[in-house]
């Protein structure tokens, strides 16, 4: 008996089939996604971004050129590189190494670490506080140069010598015996140094200014070229006809020096010079300092602004005085050059207290800074002595060495245009005064060592002495800010 299929179940047989294929369809294409899916030779890494996929020889994939593709030749060669093949399975992701790396794409940076350089202008950190302060008063900061043209105080009419009992003013001539040839009698005088002229000295300044939120620190310096003035004694004849002389009469001239015998007046003639004598001062002024300028107005802009002021200086005064004279009786003998050498050196250092005025305009600047210097002064004064009484007086040196209390005093006055927001013409003037300090003409004691009442060897040496020095003048420069 021939059985015949139910139609019903061969239907339903028919449905599992197309289950199961469809089912197998689904697992093949599961497991073979290259045949299934586009290529995408891509990784998603590190911060979530797409990154091309590195072959195994360290390059990256690129633009799909499927015309050198082959089965023995997995990789084609182009546009730069050796790029994967669709055909090539997928391999396990391979970076790039830190000297190969691009902006941008992930390379590697030890065991299991991967990192991507990014451009400079990705990932900036914000600045700190005081990183913004730096930033804000760098770009306020400003500076000032100046040409100064200031006059030094004179020695003024110091005598070259010290108090003789032949005359109560060395000075004008007096009556003096002639050492040497000619006539017996003979007049001489002793000079002083009022003719020394220490005006127009030459010099620069420089301020470099940064301001903060509440203060401007200035730091600035200063300096000249030394001052130079010479004394020529000019008055110095070997036989002239002589008003001076009680009656007239034919005498000589000379240039003197006095000086005391063992510390006392005598009337032991000055030492002579028929030849020549000159007299050379020279001083230098240079210094350098810092101010804290207080900002005390909460609005700054146009008015009167009054700011105190705290700050530090130094600065060091040199100067030197020497004397040389030639004596040789007429020429008849062999030049005598007797010196005398005085310096002296102050180094004066302290803190300043202070006041800056300044009326503001959007045109021009108008101010004073006086100042008040509470200061040490390390000192230093040196005399010597050569040959003075003749080629057989030896040389005679002193020194002193000390520190004392030295307060100073300045006040710079000055006005500035505005020319650009970023630049200014400043024209000013300075005084500057300092006390309790060496100077060479003050710190000489012209003495001598006698034996009975008869000169035998220089005393000429150093002695203590205090006295002021001023300066003062113009000052002309520019002051650009940044």
């Amino acid at each position: 008996m021939a059985v015949v299929p139910n139609a019903w179940h061969f239907r339903g047989e028919l449905r599992m089939a197309g289950r199961v294929t469809l089912s197998l369809l689904i697992v093949f294409c599961c497991l073979q996604p290259e045949h299934a899916v586009p290529q995408d030779y891509t990784a998603v890494v590190g911060d979530g971004r797409a990154q091309p996929w590195i072959s195994p020889t360290g390059f990256r994939s690129g633009p799909q050129d499927y015309s050198g593709f082959s089965a023995g030749n997995p990789y084609v060669d182009g546009g730069g590189g050796r790029y994967l093949t669709p055909t090539t399975p997928r391999q396990p992701m391979q970076y790039a190494t830190a000297s190969t790396a691009e902006p941008g794409v992930g390379y590697a940076n030890g065991p299991g670490f991967v990192t991507t350089l990014v451009d400079d202008d990705e990932g900036e950190l914000e600045p700190t506080p005081f990183e913004n302060l730096i930033r804000r008063s760098l770009h306020r900061m400003w500076f000032r140069t100046e040409y100064l043209n200031w006059s030094f105080s004179n020695p003024g009419d110091r005598l070259l010598g010290d108090k003789t009992l032949l005359t109560g003013n060395p000075t004008n001539r007096f009556v003096v015996t002639n050492p040497g040839p000619g006539p017996v009698t003979a007049t001489a005088r002793v000079m002083d140094l009022g003719p020394i002229d220490l005006g127009d000295n030459n010099g620069i300044r420089g301020t470099f200014g940064i301001p903060f939120r509440t203060a401007v620190l200035e730091i600035s310096g200063f300096a000249f070229d030394q001052a130079d003035d010479t004394l020529v004694g000019k008055d110095i004849r070997r036989a002239i006809a002589d008003t001076q002389l009680p009656g007239g009469g034919q005498s000589a001239r000379f240039i003197g020096t006095t000086f005391t015998l063992n510390g006392k007046r005598s009337l032991v003639p000055p030492r002579l010079y028929d030849e020549s004598f000159s007299a050379r001062f020279t001083s230098s002024l240079w210094g350098v300092g810092g101010n804290i300028v207080f900002n005390t107005d909460s609005n700054p802009g146009e008015g009167l602004r009054i700011r105190p002021m705290l700050g530090f200086r130094y600065i060091a005064l040199k100067e030197r005085l020497t004397q040389i004279g030639v004596y040789n009786a007429g020429r008849t003998i062999a030049d005598q050059t007797s010196v005398i050498d005085s310096q002296t050196h102050n180094r004066i250092y302290g803190p300043t207290l202070g006041v800056r005025l300044e009326l503001e305009h959007r045109w021009f600047t108008i101010g004073a800074s006086p100042s008040v210097m509470l200061a040490a002064n390390s000192m230093e004064t040196t005399v010597l002595s050569d040959r003075f009484l003749g080629p057989n007086d030896p040389q005679f040196r002193t020194e002193i060495d000390r520190t004392i209390f030295t307060p100073a005093f300045q006040i710079g006055v000055y006005g500035r245009a505005h020319v650009t927001e970023n630049f200014s013409i400043h024209i000013g003037w300075d005084f500057l005064w300092m006390t309790r300090i060496v100077r060479p003409h003050d710190s000489i004691n012209y003495n001598v060592n006698a034996v009975g009442g008869v000169p035998t060897s220089s005393a000429i040496s150093a002695r203590k002495a205090l006295g002021d020095f001023q300066a003062h003048g113009l000052s002309v420069g520019g002051e650009l800010r940044f």
